[in-house]
C-alpha cells in the first residue's frame, strides 16, 4: 500500500512536473516573444531528477509536500509574472495598434489629398496646355502678320531707297550740267569784262587826249580872241564889227562848257563801269560759293542717304533674329503627353515674349526713326530741286543788279522754308506728345469719373432703399393713423381729430417731398450716365466739346419745414413761427385750422427745365438740347 501511495503520488507529481514544464515552456515561450527570457531553474532540474526516483527511496511523504508546496508557490508566482507580462504585452500591443490605425489614417489622408492634388496638377497642366497652345497660336499668327508687315515695308523701303538714288544721281548730273553751263557763263563774262575793261581804258585814253586837245584848242582861241581885243580896244575908231566879236566869244565860251559838262559825264560814267564791274565780281563769287554749299549738302544728303540704309540693315538682321529665335522657341514646345516641364516652360515663354515686344517696341521706334529720316530727306531733296530749278530759271550773270538779288533771295528763301519745315516737325512732334498727354489724362478722367459713377450709384441705391423704407413706414404710420380717426370718430375728442388729421396731412407731404427727392435723385443718375456715355463716345473727339456740355451747378433750392413748400422762403424766414413737435415725432405748426383745410396737391414739374411750380414736361417750351 506504501509503495502503492509512493507510486501514485509519484505519478501525480509527475503530471504536476508535466503540466508545470508544459506552462514554463509556453512562459518561456511567451517571455521571447515579449523580450523577457527565463530559462528553467537548477531546482526545478532536480526536482524532476527526484520525481524519478525509484519508490525504494527513503525520502517521506513531507519532503514531497515540502517541494509540492514549494512547487505551487513557484507556480503561482509564476503565473502572477506570466498575467502581468501578458497584461504588457496587450497594452504595447494596443498602443502599437493605435498608432498603427493612426499612422494608416494619416496615410490615408496623405493618399487622399495626394490624390486630389495630382487631380488638380493635371487639370493645370491640362489648361496651361491649352493656354499654352493657344499664345502659341496668338504668337504664330502674330509672327506672320509681322513677317507680312516687315516684307510690305521691306519692299517700300527699298523702293524708296531706289527712288533716293535715283533722285540723289539726277540731281548730281543736273549739278554737274550747271556747274558746267556756270563756269562756262563765268568764263565767258569774264572774257566780256575783259574786253570792256579794255575799251574803257580805251575811251579814258580817247577822254583825256579830247579834253587835253579841247583845252588846248580853248586856250588858243582865248588867246587869239584877248589879242584881237587888245587890237581892236587900240583903235580908236573902232568900226561895227565889235559886237560881232563878242557874239563869237560868247559861242565860244558856251561851246567850251558844254565840252567840259561831257567830260564830267563821260567820267561819271567811267566810274559806274567800274562799280558795276566790282559787283558783277562779287556776285559771281556768291554764286561760285552758292554752288559749293549745295555740292556740300548734296554730299551731306549722300551720307544721310548711307546711314539710312545701314540702319535699314539692322532692323533687318534684328528681324531676321526675332523670327529664328521665335521658331527656335515653337521648336522647343514639348509634345502634348509631356507635361513635367510645363511650368518652366511657361515662364520661359513669359521670359520671351517680353522679350519679344521690347525688340517689336525698339524695332517701331527705328522704323518710326527712320520714317523721321526719310520725310527729313524727301524735304531737303525738294529743296534742292527748287534751288536746282531757280538756278536754272535764272539768267546768265550779267551787270544787273535785279536777277542777282532775286537768286539769292530764293536762295535765303529755300533755306528758311527748309528750317520752317523743321520746325513744323517739331512742333507736330510736340502736338503729338501733348495730345497722346491729353489723351491719359481724359482716360485717367473717365476712370475717375466711372469710379464717382459706381460710388454715386452706389450711394443712389442706399438713398433710394432708405427712402423707401422711410416711405413704408410713413404709410404703416398713415394706415395706423388713419385707423385710430377711425376709431375716435365715435368719441366726442375734436381736437385729437383734427391732430390726427393735421399729422396725416403732413405725413402726406413728407410723402410727397419724398417721392420728389426720388425723382430728383432719378434725374440725377440718368444725368450721370449721360454725362458718361457723352465722355465714352467723345474720349477720342474734341475735350473742349465735354466741357461746353456740362451740366450747370445749380444752387440748392430753398425749403420751408413750416410750409412744406419749394422755392418761396426758408425755414428761418418762415412767416408762420416756430413749430411743435407732437408725441409721435411729426411737425405741428400753431395754424392748424388752415393747415387742416389745405389738401396736398400733386405739384408741376419739369423735367427739362428742372424748375417745380412752372409747368409740366409736356407743356415745356424750351427747346434746347444736350
Amino acid at each position: 500500500m506504501v509503495y502503492r501511495g509512493i507510486h501514485t503520488h509519484s505519478a501525480f507529481l509527475s503530471l504536476l512536473l508535466h503540466r508545470h514544464l508544459c506552462s514554463k515552456h509556453t512562459f518561456i515561450f511567451q517571455d521571447a516573444k515579449v523580450g523577457s527570457p527565463s530559462k528553467p531553474s537548477l531546482h526545478l532540474v532536480n526536482l524532476v531528477s527526484h520525481a524519478s526516483i525509484s519508490p525504494t527511496q527513503p525520502n517521506t511523504d513531507t519532503v514531497l509536500q515540502t517541494e509540492l508546496d514549494r512547487l505551487h508557490r513557484e507556480l503561482v508566482d509564476r503565473e502572477r509574472i506570466t498575467e502581468s507580462a501578458l497584461k504588457r504585452q496587450a497594452e504595447v500591443l494596443e498602443v502599437v495598434t493605435a498608432d498603427f490605425e493612426k499612422q494608416l489614417d494619416e496615410a490615408k489622408a496623405q493618399f487622399l489629398s495626394a490624390s486630389r492634388e495630382l487631380i488638380a496638377s493635371r487639370e493645370e497642366c491640362s489648361s496651361l496646355r491649352t493656354k499654352l497652345e493657344m499664345s502659341t497660336a496668338d504668337l504664330q499668327k502674330e509672327i506672320c502678320g509681322l513677317r507680312a508687315k516687315m516684307a510690305e515695308e521691306d519692299a517700300k523701303n527699298k523702293e524708296k531707297i531706289t527712288c533716293f538714288r535715283n533722285r540723289v544721281s539726277d540731281l548730281n548730273a543736273t549739278l554737274e550740267k550747271e556747274k558746267g553751263k556756270t563756269s562756262a557763263t563765268v568764263m565767258e563774262q569774264a572774257v566780256a569784262l575783259r574786253k570792256m575793261e579794255e575799251k574803257l581804258r580805251l575811251t579814258e585814253r580817247q577822254l583825256l587826249d579830247y579834253q587835253s586837245s579841247v583845252l588846248s584848242s580853248a586856250e588858243t582861241c582865248a588867246r587869239e580872241q584877248a589879242a584881237e581885243l587888245n587890237s581892236i580896244c587900240g583903235v580908236s575908231d573902232a568900226d561895227g564889227d565889235t559886237a560881232t566879236l563878242l557874239a563869237q566869244l560868247k559861242d565860244q565860251e558856251e561851246s567850251l562848257r558844254v565840252q567840259r559838262e561831257q567830260v564830267t559825264e563821260l567820267q561819271q560814267k567811267h566810274d559806274a563801269a567800274l562799280v558795276a564791274q566790282q559787283a558783277s565780281d562779287d556776285k559771281a563769287q556768291q554764286l561760285e560759293d552758292d554752288l559749293i554749299k549745295l555740292r556740300t549738302e548734296l554730299l551731306a544728303s549722300g551720307h544721310k542717304q548711307e546711314e539710312l540704309t545701314r540702319a535699314l540693315q539692322s532692323a533687318h538682321q534684328v528681324r531676321d533674329q526675332l523670327v529664328n529665335e521665335i521658331t527656335a522657341l515653337l521648336d522647343e514646345l514639348p509634345p502634348a503627353g509631356e507635361l513635367s516641364s510645363v511650368e518652366d516652360l511657361t515662364q520661359g515663354l513669359r521670359v520671351r515674349i517680353d522679350q519679344l515686344s521690347r525688340h517689336v517696341t525698339e524695332a517701331e521706334n527705328n522704323r518710326s526713326i527712320l520714317e523721321s529720316r526719310v520725310t527729313q530727306l524727301e524735304v531737303e531733296r525738294d529743296a534742292l530741286e527748287r534751288e536746282i530749278v531757280l538756278l536754272k530759271a535764272s539768267a546768265p550773270i550779267t551787270l544787273i543788279d535785279a536777277d542777282a538779288t532775286f537768286l539769292s533771295e530764293q536762295i535765303t528763301e529755300a533755306r528758311n522754308k527748309v528750317a520752317q519745315l523743321e520746325a513744323s516737325t517739331a512742333a507736330a512732334l510736340s502736338s503729338l506728345e501733348s495730345k497722346s498727354m491729353e489723351l491719359r489724362s481724359v482716360q485717367d478722367q473717365l476712370d475717375q469719373t466711372l469710379a464717382e459713377h459706381a460710388q454715386l450709384q452706389h450711394s443712389h441705391n442706399e438713398a433710394i432703399e432708405i427712402l423707401e423704407a422711410e416711405k413704408r413706414q410713413l404709410l404703416e404710420r398713415i394706415k395706423v393713423l388713419e385707423s385710430g380717426a377711425n376709431l375716435c370718430a365715435s368719441s366726442a375728442a375734436g381736437d385729437q381729430l383734427s391732430r390726427r388729421m393735421d399729422e396725416k396731412a403732413g405725413a402726406d407731404s413728407q410723402v410727397a417731398f419724398l417721392n420728389s427727392i426720388i425723382v430728383d435723385l432719378h434725374k440725377k443718375n440718368a444725368e450721370l450716365e449721360e454725362r458718361v456715355r457723352s465722355m465714352l463716345v467723345g474720349s477720342d473727339g474734341n475735350p473742349g466739346r465735354r466741357s461746353a456740355t456740362a451740366p450747370v451747378h445749380r444752387p440748392p433750392r430753398r425749403w420751408c419745414d413750416n410750409c412744406l413748400v419749394f422755392d418761396s422762403h426758408e425755414t428761418e424766414n418762415c412767416p408762420v413761427g416756430q413749430e411743435t413737435i407732437t408725441s409721435n415725432g411729426f411737425k405741428q405748426p400753431k395754424r392748424r385750422i388752415s393747415r387742416q383745410k389745405r389738401e396736398p396737391s400733386e405739384r408741376l414739374y419739369c423735367d427739362v427745365c428742372e424748375v417745380f411750380d412752372k409747368h409740366s414736361t409736356e407743356n415745356c417750351t424750351n427747346t434746347e438740347t444736350y
